[in-house]
C-alpha cells in the first residue's frame, strides 16, 4: 500500500497549542511535522538542517526516543488512527464495499400517461401576465394547497379584468402572499363608457 499522503490536521488543537508561540516558531513546527509525517523520527542534526535553531517553546514539542531521535506523539497517534482506517477500507473493498443499491424496479405500461399537473404554475403565470420574480413565486406555489389553487383559477380572470392596466395590478407574489383571490374583484367599467357625474345629471335628470 502507498504512502497515506495525509493526516488528520485539528486547526484549533494547533492554534492553541501555538498561542505563546512565536511565528518563527510556528513555521518551523508545522515544517518539522509535515517532515516527520514523511520520513518518521528525526535525528537533531537533521532538524537543525531543516529548521536552523530549535528554541525551548519548539522543544517542547517533541521527544527523544532511546536512540536520540525525535518525534511528536501526537503525530504519531493520528498517524496511527488514520492507517486504521484506510486499512479498514482497504479490507471492505476487497469483500465488495457496502452492499450495491439495487435501482427500484420500474414497469412500463403502454398507453399509460403520468398524470399532469391539475393546476400549473405556468398558467397562473400565463394568466397573470406581470412578470416579475417569477422563481419566487413558483416557490410559493408549492406551498399552497389544491383548494387554495383552484380557488385562485376560479378568481383570478376577475381580478385580470378589474386591473386591465398591469402597472395597477399587484406583484404576482404580492397576491399569492396576501391571498388577493379571497377579496371581490368587480371588473373596471371601459373608459369609454364612463360618464361624468355632470352628464349623467344632463341625460337622466338623476345623479346615481
Amino acid at each position: 500500500m502507498a504512502k497515506d499522503p495525509a493526516f488528520l490536521f485539528y486547526t484549533s488543537d494547533f492554534l492553541l497549542g501555538t498561542l505563546i508561540m512565536s511565528f518563527e516558531d510556528r513555521g518551523k513546527y508545522i515544517t518539522l511535522l509535515s517532515y516527520m509525517h514523511h520520513n518518521g523520527r528525526l535525528s537533531e542534526d537533521t532538524i537543525k538542517l531543516l529548521v536552523g535553531t530549535v528554541s525551548a517553546d519548539l522543544k517542547t514539542k517533541f521527544k527523544t526516543d532511546e536512540n536520540g531521535m525525535w518525534y511528536n506523539e501526537r503525530l504519531e497517534q493520528e498517524m496511527v488512527k488514520r492507517n486504521r482506517f484506510v486499512g479498514s477500507r482497504h479490507i471492505n473493498g476487497k469483500l465488495g464495499g457496502r452492499p450495491e443499491t439495487k435501482p427500484e424496479s420500474t414497469v412500463t405500461i403502454p398507453g399509460l400517461k403520468l398524470a399532469e399537473e391539475k393546476y400549473p404554475f405556468e398558467e397562473f403565470w400565463k394568466i397573470y401576465d406581470k412578470p416579475t420574480e417569477k422563481i419566487s413565486c413558483a416557490l410559493k406555489w408549492k406551498t399552497l394547497t389544491e383548494k387554495e389553487k383552484e380557488l385562485i383559477f376560479k378568481k383570478l380572470p376577475a381580478y385580470v379584468a378589474a386591473t386591465p392596466e398591469r402597472q395597477f395590478r399587484k406583484n404576482p407574489l404580492g397576491y399569492l402572499r396576501k391571498k388577493i383571490w379571497q377579496d371581490e374583484h368587480i371588473p373596471e367599467q371601459p373608459k369609454a363608457l364612463k360618464k361624468s357625474a355632470i352628464e349623467q345629471l344632463a341625460e337622466t335628470g338623476n345623479y346615481q
